[in-house]
């Protein structure tokens, strides 16, 4: 979002009126899979009723309006049955978002651009218990990330503690972006434990270990972290060809998020782990309601997996297990193609998607080489438009919060955005046609559908790495 429409946002929040703007850079699919979050749908649409049979805006926009109005009463439907509406409308006030307990000042921090900065439709009362699922320090110091949903913008304090679990450090801090808490700005102050609490003088109930990274680890110059793995869905075979595709494409580290998956699939992420030291699989609870739900646990995981990397990777891809970000030039790796961004500010590489149609979902039982998507499945729609649904390559030390479809706050308005043009690279999407009809008429509109076929090179390399993980991986016959 510019700076335009951000003063564009203000004036519809205030107004009522619709933000068409807003709208308008959003699309049906981005609803769908991870945009539609709470205070987007209320800037886009603060009231439907503002809104007339008249209106020239509407007639273009009518079934997106719909969408965003029954989004907006999904979200209602979850609120406390004694909670007020006219409260969880009032938007949140966070003049004093900031206090520090020790003796240096707080520094000034001038307004984020890319982020909405006020919690409007969220009520407190039904959020989730305080949880912290991660927390790193390094080179920016120390940031936590909280596997609730409910606190973007509310003033929590983050303690920190020493290796004797002693109280070395408070502040008062606001939680942004969403799920995350900047407790530290300063490297020099080196705890091993922290806790996240409502006041001050609250007991802490868990405190949680730090990530730290050791000073001798190498460097990883492209990791890949892959959107939490959920289901019984077979997805064994998948994810070979997830793992080999990547490591044909220069790929030297993976982040892998599990929250509930088969015996088989977890099988197969011990194995890629006892063969790979560089394959680490982060696992997912289900304590918190944010945890049980995909699109929550999804947003969870991206920044969680910003502040795991920015001290262990140049680059980082965010992809999902059917998604392929691949060259035009197939000869050429993705590590050849980001190799030629030689510009430190470019921080976000942003590739625009083609969805290559599965009609069948791939078979239980051992794998068959036969039903690899790469290899079976070539109906490929027309790249979609600019603005529709992307996926990145991004430099996490200079992202501050990262949503699903791309960089929602760098760290210093200097860092940009290269848009990926799609005759240099795609994201090919091996989409399954299942529950998809909706959008699969969205995708024609982009233009004719075409028959995409690997090189020749490339398809036998992948078949090549595929069967050899076979052939060693024990399968059961049973999901």
């Amino acid at each position: 979002m510019t700076e335009g429409h951000a003063t564009a946002t203000a004036i519809a929040i205030t107004s009522n009126l619709p933000n068409w703007a807003l709208l308008d850079e959003i699309s049906v699919p981005l609803l769908e899979t991870g945009v539609g979050t709470l205070p987007v749908l209320q800037a886009a649409l603060p009231s439907i009723l503002s809104i007339t049979q008249d209106d020239d805006n509407i007639n273009e926009r009518y079934w997106k309006v719909l969408r965003i109005a029954q989004l907006q009463i999904e979200h209602l439907l979850f609120l406390d049955e004694n909670e007020e509406i006219s409260e969880i409308l009032k938007p949140v006030d966070v003049k004093s978002d900031e206090q520090i307990t020790t003796g240096s000042p707080s520094k000034l921090k001038s307004k984020s651009d890319g982020v909405i900065s006020q919690s409007v439709l969220i009520g407190y009362s039904n959020a989730d218990k305080l949880t912290i699922f991660s927390s790193f320090t390094g080179s920016f110091g120390t940031t936590v990330i909280l596997s609730s949903y409910g606190y973007l913008n509310r003033r929590v304090y983050c303690r920190l503690f020493d290796g004797n679990k002693q109280e070395i450090y408070q502040k008062a801090v606001s939680v942004f972006p969403e799920f995350t808490i900047k407790c530290a700005e300063s490297p020099s102050i080196k705890p091993e434990f922290v806790a996240v609490t409502i006041n001050k003088k609250e007991v802490p109930e868990n405190l949680k270990r730090i990530s730290m990274r050791k000073t001798n680890q190498k460097k990883s110059e492209l990791t890949v972290c892959l959107a939490p793995l959920f289901g019984e869905s077979p997805k064994v075979l998948m994810l070979i060809e997830f793992f080999e595709y990547y490591k044909l494409q220069g790929v030297d580290s993976f982040l892998i998020y599990s929250f509930d998956i088969s015996n088989d699939t977890e099988n197969l992420l011990e194995y890629y782990g006892k063969s790979s030291e560089n394959i680490e699989v982060i696992r997912i609870g289900n304590e918190t309601k944010c945890l049980n739900q995909h699109r929550c646990r999804h947003e969870m995981q991206l920044q969680d997996c910003v502040f795991r990397s920015q001290n262990k990777a140049k680059w980082v891809a965010t992809v999902d297990l059917d998604e392929r970000i691949m060259p035009i030039d197939e000869k050429l790796t993705i590590l050849d193609f980001i190799r030629t961004f030689d510009n430190s500010l470019i921080s976000e590489l942003r590739f625009r998607c083609q969805w290559t149609i599965r009609y069948a979902e791939i078979s239980s039982g051992p794998p068959e080489i036969d039903d690899l998507p790469m290899i079976k499945w070539h109906n490929t729609s027309h790249v979609a438009p600019q603005n529709h649904t992307t996926k990145s390559i991004i430099r996490p030390q200079n992202v501050d919060s990262m949503g699903v479809h791309g960089v929602q706050k760098f760290r210093n308005p200097k860092f940009v955005v290269q848009l990926v043009e799609p005759e240099d690279a795609v994201v090919r999407h091996y989409r399954l046609i299942k529950g998809w009809n909706f959008f699969l008429k969205e995708a024609e509109s982009f233009g004719e559908f075409f028959e995409f076929t690997l090189s020749s090179g490339l398809s036998n390399s992948i078949v090549e790495r595929v069967v050899k993980v076979i052939t060693k991986f024990p399968i059961s016959t049973v999901k």
